[in-house]
């Protein structure tokens, strides 16, 4: 059944009870919330009533992609590969990664896909080669339907790595740079082209 078929309403006395979609209370009249679940994903909105009406909130909540993260150090030259994941409700990926060795020449890559099988095209759209003992953040639009991330070490057995992936269904602020710091070719940054008049 799909999430917009039915809506869960939760009553005074705490009974759980299904109506139709759209309609403001239940049967008597007696509820406090409703929310919308969608059963395949465990996701779910709230239809908040306001001046005697519903409305319904569309936002998905963010979420971390556990298939795309990790703690698990890597020995010299051993790749993580991530599960391709389906990112189509969402706007933003966060990705933050932690590592004490250096890792192989653009070594971090996040693939994109159109059917999670294939990764479009033969170069990785996004790569950078990540520094050791530095915390990097980066940013990125989610514009195909899968992604997935993968990590190259490099030369040297880790002892420490923490990468994680959040999603979120809204823009964020790209990562920050601080102005003491040199920048680098694999600093995360956005294009912008302006004209001074």
């Amino acid at each position: 059944m799909s999430c917009i078929d039915r809506i869960m309403a939760i009553s005074n006395n705490t009974q759980t009870r299904e109506f139709d979609k759209f309609g403001g209370t239940d049967r008597d009249n007696t509820f406090v919330k409703t929310s919308v679940n969608d059963q395949s994903s465990g996701l779910s909105a709230e239809v908040i009533p306001t001046n005697g009406y519903n409305g319904l909130v569309t936002m998905t909540p963010g979420h971390i992609s556990t298939s795309n993260s990790t703690n698990t150090p890597l020995l010299a030259g051993e790749t993580f590969t991530g599960e391709w994941e389906d990112i189509t409700n969402f706007g933003n990926m966060n990705i933050i990664i932690f590592t004490d060795q250096i890792s192989a020449v653009d070594g971090l890559c996040i693939e994109k896909s159109t059917d999670g099988i294939n990764p479009i095209g033969t170069d990785c759209p996004d790569e950078y080669t990540i520094p050791a003992n530095t915390t990097k953040t980066f940013s990125l639009q989610c514009d195909a339907k899968y992604f997935r991330v993968k990590y190259t070490n490099g030369a040297v057995d880790q002892t420490t790595f923490k990468l994680q992936t959040t999603l979120k269904p809204y823009y964020v602020k790209p990562s920050s740079h601080r102005i003491q710091d040199m920048i680098t070719t694999d600093d995360d940054a956005e294009l912008v082209k302006a004209v001074i008049t």
